[in-house]
């Protein structure tokens, strides 16, 4: 009983209280927990498949098989590339990229034939997909549901069998489907945009974002382009999501009438100007995976950046799938920081 101590007798009023217990801390919204990091043990897989055919199938250590074929097959003639390099980047990149896309429903881009080859897009997982792709049930806007291939590491190294030189992922997640954790600005320069001015909307991005009292963290779009990412508070809709980017957008065309544009058809923006695309906040719409390679010569990465990378020598097209795991610490650490600058307390966190 409150004031009473274990003999029941009432406390003396001379005996020391216990200091007051701090107040809670508000509950932040972070990715579920991950098994023990499994990718160790897959590399090593990896290499011996390599070694003898490159056919074979990756054990998970929790059990969990995938079967992965032709692991010798250029992907990329040009630079040498093969389906197993592709395979070991997302491994070496792991501890950052899955994190980020953990049951977020995914869209691949499937190219079988290599990097030249036609392309086409797949929601679904396949028919037979492996044990350890992450599949689940995703409600549709018709009341049913579709089967969908979900955020996992499982996922990715499944994507890279199919043929997929694109991973994007949902701005939600498996379970709150109709709150995304974070808005988005994906800034398009086309190729006569004038030197730096990429970097020059992208602060403009930047400062609409603090004159609303909110920040953003940018990565690279794995191709020519920035893609800046706002985190929101729980229980965000869609609607709030788009509305906050289409102000953000006007503000920054009015910041910088001749670098920036939300005009959609190409024909008709003006000549060099970076398009400021905030069309992207609707339920289904994706972008593309954090550390996710791209269907690029070299094949790029959609790589975190830290707001001093963003000047006007910035060179977008040195993050590849042969520089990028090197870089990996460096990149972990500019991406926490920015979630962290950027982020409300409950927001959810890509850690």
């Amino acid at each position: 009983m409150s004031g009473r101590g274990e003999s029941g007798r009432d406390r003396d009023a001379s005996t020391p209280r216990p200091p007051p217990r701090p107040a809670p801390r508000p509950a932040t919204r972070t990715t579920p927990s991950l098994p023990d990091a499994p990718e160790a043990s897959l590399l090593a897989q990896l290499r011996r498949l390599e070694r003898h055919g490159g056919d074979g199938v990756l054990a998970f250590p929790d059990g969990r098989t995938l079967p992965v074929t032709h692991l010798g097959r250029l992907v990329d003639p040009a630079h040498a590339l093969t389906k197993g390099d592709l395979l070991r980047h997302y491994l070496r990149v792991a501890r950052v990229a899955v994190p980020a896309l953990v049951g977020r429903p995914l869209v691949l881009t499937r190219r079988p034939a290599g990097l030249a080859g036609p392309a086409f897009h797949q929601h679904d997982p396949g028919e037979h997909p492996p044990d350890a792709a992450t599949v689940a049930h995703v409600p549709t806007a018709d009341g049913g549901s579709a089967r969908r291939l979900i955020g996992s590491l499982g996922s990715l190294l499944h994507a890279v069998q199919l043929g997929a030189f694109g991973v994007d992922a949902w701005h939600a997640r498996v379970g709150d489907l109709e709150h995304p954790d974070y808005a988005v600005l994906d800034l398009d320069p086309p190729a006569d945009t004038p030197a730096g001015a990429l970097a020059r909307v992208a602060r403009a991005v930047r400062a609409a974002l603090r004159a609303r009292g909110r920040d953003g963290v940018p990565k690279s779009s794995g191709s020519r382009g920035l893609h800046v990412l706002v985190p929101l508070r729980p229980g965000t809709s869609w609607l709030a999501s788009a509305a906050l980017a289409e102000e953000v957008a006007e503000a920054v065309v009015a910041a910088e009438p001749t670098l920036a544009t939300v005009v959609r058809p190409i024909a008709e923006r003006p000549r060099g100007a970076v398009y400021v695309d905030h069309l992207q906040n609707a339920r289904g719409k994706t972008l593309a995976a954090v550390l996710a390679a791209r269907a690029r010569p070299g094949l790029g990465v959609s790589t975190p950046l830290g707001w001093r990378q963003i000047a006007p020598a910035l060179n977008l097209h040195q993050y590849t799938v042969g520089t990028v795991p090197r870089q990996l610490a460096a990149i972990e650490r500019r991406w926490q920081a920015a979630w962290r600058a950027a982020a409300p307390p409950d927001a959810w966190r890509p850690t």
